[in-house]
């Protein structure tokens, strides 16, 4: 026996194996000779050759097994010791390698064949177990096929070819939802073979819904979304030949007969046409779909063809009779696909006959039924599918039908077993379609593209991104045009606004004449608010491709947004030749003609829209919409007494009618229907009465009218008693309730406080008091009366008295906390709207200790806020007032931006009245009280910044009393050094900013760059009221200005032509004074200005001012109201009349008490005077 011992373990590489016993065929053998040393290959060969003389000496096939499987163990062992050490020596492990090469016994003799080993090994194990995971999975797959009955690989024929996961080829490159693919009958425009693109079609101008050949390959026919089919020429230029337009809605289904000289065509007009491909034209339209027609299907005789609907019907129409055959009812939901079964299929389904035909079809039903098309009637129904079935298609050979659904998923159906074979995961979103290759086995499916167009409508940027680089990395399509625009349309939403605009330019640079870049481009402008710049890219886009819907609907929202009305009007019409079938295109170019004043025009494309389509219910609001804006258009065109009058007797409840014949009556028509609306609205107790009246009073001789019949009621009533009296002065028989006598004392109470005529306006409203105590609307006329008087915390007390009276009421809550503000009660103001504003949430718990000012600057309730910054200004904190009139202006650009929505959303929703107002609302949205409020009060506080800084920031103590002098000093020339170095840089960088402003403007001069800007100022405002007060003082301010600088060239000539407008008697602000002074003598704001200017003038005039300012009260002037006595003392306040001793400024407040004893600002009222040594709160005098 020979045992394990006959091999030395401890002999590994470079050492030969000792036979049991040595022969004469090794006696020359000797281990210690250098010369029997082997290495590398011929180890292997020695070993060989030694096992094989061990055999022939055993003679036995066992022992020969055993010491082959010993061999080449000691073989592999020395291998691995020798990679081993190898790769210690690579990588520098010294120490190691000597201590291994003495353990392992391992030679230093360098193999190269060797080198490297133990990494070859390593990588060699990892692809076998792929490999071993690989046949693991197919082994997996083929026993599940065989359990199922698929046929198996070794037996598959042609006829049994159906698709294996996973897929060849993803190709890639479109930015939206694939609807359809197709396999060309010869070649391809993917190539399927290598999976390269290789060439894109372009013409329409929106969603191509379906594609398909004919039989041999030279035209596509193409139908789309935009109401056109395109023929196209293929192999050749790749042109469009035809363009067919008939269908007025989305065209979804296109097919060709076998003999490629008729097409059909399937709607979303309920409609199916034939068009013939040599004329264009459409020869037959069939009309039997009550509902969208999803799908149209020849067959392939092409005797006749099958239809799918909206309607849950499949229709099969004979195209010899061009009518329908059956109508196939069984599905229960839309019927998206349908496909003709081949000669194959027919006897698996049990269809035979030389008429036979079946048709297959896929409902959102989650169902595929079988039909026999030649007697209408139901198969079977094949159930698996867990979403909508969107595509159907038979294997060539009639065993399989494939179909794809919503479910991500293809399925292959044993047509004979009516069973469900295969299933495989196709896509990782919805699957929208399928083709099978007419003799390849390949199969081609599209799903829902998550490429970067689609990416960035979803906001899924972080995949676009991935999309855009996929697309970016493929050498040939580094620099294409439209995917970098992408990438940085991508980019700019996600706020890498700089990286964003770089690389769509560089896609425009790449491709200029893409309207996709040149779109993206202006999309980008459009984000960061460039509305001019986004406007030029629209219309460079549409440059090249001007029939886009999509660029045209963003250039017309642009164009309506920045009032570009004639733009717009263009824009529009455009939008109706290309989509004339959609309302929205309709209205919209009306509504384009009504903001330009082509008013007739206007109506009459509503007029025509109207006729052309019926209302498809009888109440059909977007109908009654249009009748609408039709009566508002008229309204405008004219607005006559006679059909003002019509209305009121048509509709005599209707108040509108007759006040706005009111509005346009005269003379004694106007006093007849002016006591017709007084009476009526008395004996209606109505309290808002008075504010119809108040038009009125912008005219003398009307207000005159209204005190005139006032005071006849009044004598009226009194003289005959509250039982007795009647306002008609022809009717005895019937009287007047003692309401109407309340309403009438307080509507003429009113009336004299509109004229600020206090005493008779409080005379009247106590009368009614004195009837009525407790009527909330008498205490609220009341509190006015006392506000005009100038008593507001009288005002504010008697608000809150008719708050208590109805404290569930928000209006008189609202009343209450403005005259607690400008009383200066700001935390009594903010306890009162506490009451009605809601407690902020945060978590699950309600937030107590909320200020109210919180949640009504989250409501944007702006009479809070400015009458929040008016209070705080007068209080002196000017920064409080200040955040305040920027949060009111924050608001109105809010207001302003917004519109931008509802260009698209009123037009859809057909609020076009709505939508009007809104538009001319915006147009003069800066005109707006709380606006015109906020804004003066913010300049009035810049302008007390610059002139009177000591009473924005008063000196406040700081812990510097608690330093000595020298520390102190010290402190400060500290702190002045820094200032000084501080301002030093501050004006070498505001110099060289002026500077290159000015060479931008081309003015080289800054008192000159002033001169102009304030002459701007001054024609803006002599065009408002060249006579106002305050203009007089801006136009002194100038001209003393003006003499200080130089004016030269086209500047002075600029100049000139303003100031000859401005200025025609002169330039001489002495004479101009003296002018305004004998112009309007009477007038007293007129006599402030004149006085302030004389001081600007001549500051030594300040005493002959004085004596003047004391003059004027004893005259009789115009317009001495208690504002412009208010004005006046802040004036004198502010320094603007020069300077004023303390007892000077008391005596002007008794003069101004003399005349307004209620007012607290003169020392009336319910509150003490404020004396003048205490600290001052300026007004501005204005």
């Amino acid at each position: 026996m020979v045992g394990p011992s006959i091999f030395d373990k401890n002999r590994l590489a470079g050492t030969a194996i000792p036979s049991p016993s040595m022969s004469e065929d090794n006696s020359d053998y000797d281990p210690d000779d250098p010369d029997c040393q082997l290495s590398g290959a011929d180890l292997k060969k020695s070993k060989l050759m030694a096992a094989r003389q061990v055999v022939l000496k055993l003679q036995a096939p066992d022992r020969f097994i055993w010491v082959v499987q010993e061999t080449l163990r000691e073989f592999h062992e020395a291998i691995i010791n020798r990679g081993i050490a190898d790769y210690l020596e690579t990588y520098g492990y010294s120490q190691t390698l000597a201590a291994f090469s003495q353990e392992a016994n391992v030679s230093n003799h360098d193999d190269k064949k060797l080198n490297g080993i133990l990494e070859k090994k390593w990588t060699s194990v990892l692809r076998l177990q792929k490999k071993c995971a690989d046949l693991e999975a197919k082994l997996l797959e083929a026993e599940k096929e065989i359990n199922i009955g698929a046929p198996t690989r070794e037996k598959r024929q042609p006829s049994e070819w159906i698709p294996r996961p996973p897929e060849r080829f993803a190709l890639t490159g479109h930015r939206s939802p694939i609807t359809r693919v197709v396999f060309h009958p010869v070649y391809s425009v993917w190539d399927y073979e290598s999976g390269e693109f290789e060439r894109t079609l372009k013409g329409h101008t929106d969603a191509v819904q379906d594609i398909v050949f004919d039989k041999a390959g030279k035209i596509l026919i193409s139908c789309s979304a935009d109401l056109t089919i395109k023929i196209w020429e293929f192999g050749g230029m790749y042109e469009c030949m035809k363009t067919l337009k008939g269908h007025d809605h989305n065209i979804s289904s296109v097919a060709i007969l076998p003999s490629a000289d008729l097409i059909l065509s399937a709607s979303r007009d309920h409609t199916i046409k034939m068009w013939e491909v040599a004329s264009g034209y459409c020869t037959f339209t069939f009309r039997e779909h009550s509902d969208w027609v999803r799908m149209v299907r020849i067959h392939p005789d092409g005797v006749m063809f099958a239809s799918a609907s909206n309607d849950q019907a499949v229709i099969v129409w004979s195209m010899g009779t061009k009518g329908a055959r059956h109508v196939l009812r069984g599905h229960d939901h839309v019927v998206e696909c349908v496909e003709w079964a081949p000669t194959g299929a027919l006897p698996l389904v049990g269809a035979n006959g030389d008429a036979a035909a079946v048709i297959v079809s896929g409902s959102r039903d989650k169902t595929i039924r079988f039909w026999d098309a030649a007697a209408g009637v139901p198969l079977f129904t094949l159930i698996g599918h867990d979403n909508w079935v969107r595509g159907l298609r038979f294997h060539p050979r009639g065993k399989f039908v494939l179909s794809v659904a919503d479910d991500k998923s293809m399925r292959v159906w044993d047509v004979s077993e009516k069973r469900c074979s295969k299933t495989i995961d196709a896509h990782s979103h919805f699957v929208t379609a399928i083709d099978f290759h007419h003799n390849s086995p390949y199969v081609l499916t599209s799903s829902v593209d998550m490429s970067c167009k689609k990416c960035y409508e979803q906001k899924q940027y972080k995949i676009g991104l991935k999309c855009a680089k996929s697309i970016l990395t493929i050498p040939q399509y580094s620099e294409h045009g439209e995917t970098l625009a992408m990438k940085g349309l991508i980019l700019n939403c996600m706020g890498k606004r700089e990286e964003a605009m770089d690389h769509v330019k560089r896609g425009i640079r790449s491709d200029l004449k893409s309207h996709v870049c040149w779109h993206v481009y202006g999309l980008v402008h459009r984000s960061e608010k460039k509305y001019d710049e986004a406007i030029a890219a629209y219309k460079m886009a549409l440059k090249f491709d001007s029939s886009n819907l999509q660029i045209l609907r963003d250039l017309s929202l642009l164009q309506i947004q920045m009032r570009d009305l004639e733009g717009y009007k263009k824009c529009r019409y455009e939008l109706l030749r290309l989509r004339p079938s959609q309302r929205m295109s309709w209205i919209g170019y009306a509504t384009a003609y009504h903001l330009v004043g082509n008013y007739d025009y206007a109506l009459n494309i509503i007029n025509d829209y109207l006729n052309n389509n019926e209302p498809s219910t009888p109440l059909d609001a977007e109908r009654s919409e249009l009748i609408l804006y039709q009566n508002m258009i008229r309204d405008e065109i004219d607005k006559e007494l006679e059909m003002l009058d019509s209305l009121s007797s048509s509709y005599p409840r209707a108040s509108l009618p007759r006040h706005l014949a009111l509005l346009k009556a005269q003379g004694d028509d106007l006093r007849k229907r002016m006591h017709s609306w007084i009476t009526n609205g008395l004996r209606k107790g109505i309290p808002s009465l008075f504010k119809s009246l108040i038009p009125f009073y912008s005219s003398p001789d009307k207000s005159a009218m209204i005190e005139s019949l006032l005071l006849e009621y009044v004598k009226r009533v009194e003289e005959k008693g509250y039982m007795n009296g009647c306002l008609d002065a022809d009717d005895s028989l019937h009287y007047e309730s003692p309401t109407t006598v309340v309403w009438l004392y307080a509507l003429v109470a009113q009336h004299y406080d509109r004229l600020r005529l206090i005493g008779p306006a409080l005379k009247y409203i106590e009368r009614a008091l004195s009837h009525t105590p407790t009527l909330i609307e008498l205490l609220m006329i009341k509190a006015k009366i006392h506000k005009h008087s100038g008593d507001e915390q009288l005002a504010a007390r008697i608000l809150d008295e008719a708050q208590s009276l109805d404290t569930a009421d928000r209006y008189i809550n609202s009343k209450a906390a403005k005259y607690l503000l400008r009383a200066g009660r700001l935390e009594d103001a903010e306890k009162m709207c506490a009451k009605f504003t809601r407690m902020r949430r945060k978590g699950e718990r309600l937030q107590e200790n909320v200020k109210a000012s919180v949640s009504l600057t989250d409501m944007q309730c702006m009479w809070y806020e400015t009458e929040v910054a008016k209070a705080n200004r007068i209080l002196g904190n000017y920064g409080e007032a200040l955040k305040m009139c920027h949060q009111v202006e924050q608001h109105f650009v809010g207001i302003y931006e917004d519109q931008f929505d509802f260009h698209t959303y009123c037009l859809r929703k057909s609020t076009l009245c709505a939508y009007v107002r809104l538009l001319r609302l915006e147009d003069k949205i800066r005109d707006h009280e709380f606006y015109y409020k906020a804004a003066k009060m913010a300049i009035k506080i810049y302008l007390r910044i610059v002139d009177r800084p000591g009473d924005i920031w008063p000196e406040k103590a700081t812990g510097d009393d608690k330093l000595s002098a020298a520390e102190l000093k010290k402190l400060k020339r500290k702190a002045n050094k820094e200032k000084a170095r501080e301002a030093e840089k501050d004006k070498g960088k505001k110099e060289e900013k002026k500077k290159d402003k000015e060479k931008e403007n081309g003015i080289d001069d800054v008192p000159i760059g002033k001169v102009l800007l304030m002459l701007q100022s001054l024609l803006g405002a002599h065009s408002i009221d060249p006579d106002h007060p305050l203009l007089h003082t801006a136009k002194i301010q100038f001209l003393l200005h003006y003499k200080t600088v130089s004016l030269n060239g086209t500047v002075a000539e600029i100049a000139k032509e303003a100031m000859d407008i401005l200025f025609p008697s002169g330039i001489d602000p002495i004479r101009l004074n003296e002018m305004v002074k004998t112009q309007f003598k009477d007038s007293f704001p007129h006599r402030l200005a004149v006085y302030e200017c004389s001081i600007l003038i001549d500051p030594s005039s300040v005493s002959s001012v004085k004596s003047a300012i004391a003059r004027s009260f004893d005259e009789k002037l115009v317009n001495r109201t208690l504002p412009m006595l208010t004005k006046l003392k802040d004036a004198v306040d502010y320094g603007r009349m020069g300077e004023w001793k303390n007892e000077e400024k008391d005596e002007l407040v008794k003069m101004c008490h003399s005349l307004f004893r209620e007012s607290t600002s003169f020392g009336g009222g319910s509150t003490p005077p404020t004396s003048n040594s205490e600290e001052e709160h300026h007004h501005s005098f204005e």
